[in-house]
């Protein structure tokens, strides 16, 4: 709660005080709705999730968010969870990750081309 607290505070450039977890992002903070999508980003971000628009503009508080995202991580190890071994992989992040860079335009960077002089090193003299 306290991170989600201070991404809305971030985003709306207020003191951590003023953002409770039952204040309403319209009501009683302001947020537009573009400061909406900046939250919504950054939660996605922060928490390595990817909200629908619908999810997104149905979230109203800090709270609200919490309780949405209680719903979609997976449960924490020591609460009835378990931690991935050491080397492992995980799926949707394998194929979410790339997926997700293609629909925003980025490529992949071109490998680099080290041009070296011709002839025996200076340092193996």
């Amino acid at each position: 709660m306290e991170r989600l607290r201070h991404i809305v505070a971030s985003v709306l450039e207020l003191d951590l005080v003023e953002v409770t977890a039952g204040a309403s992002f319209q009501h009683d903070l302001k947020m537009d709705s573009l400061e909406k999508v900046e939250f919504a980003a950054r939660v996605e971000w922060a928490f390595g999730v990817a909200l629908s628009d619908e999810e997104a503009s149905g979230i109203d508080s800090a709270r609200a968010a919490a309780v949405l995202l209680e719903s979609r991580l997976p449960p924490a190890a020591g609460a009835g969870g378990t931690v991935p071994e050491a080397g492992g992989t995980v799926p949707e992040a394998r194929v979410a990750v790339p997926e997700a860079a293609r629909s925003a335009g980025v490529r992949t960077a071109p490998s680099p081309t080290v041009a070296a002089p011709a002839g025996p090193s200076p340092l193996s003299s």
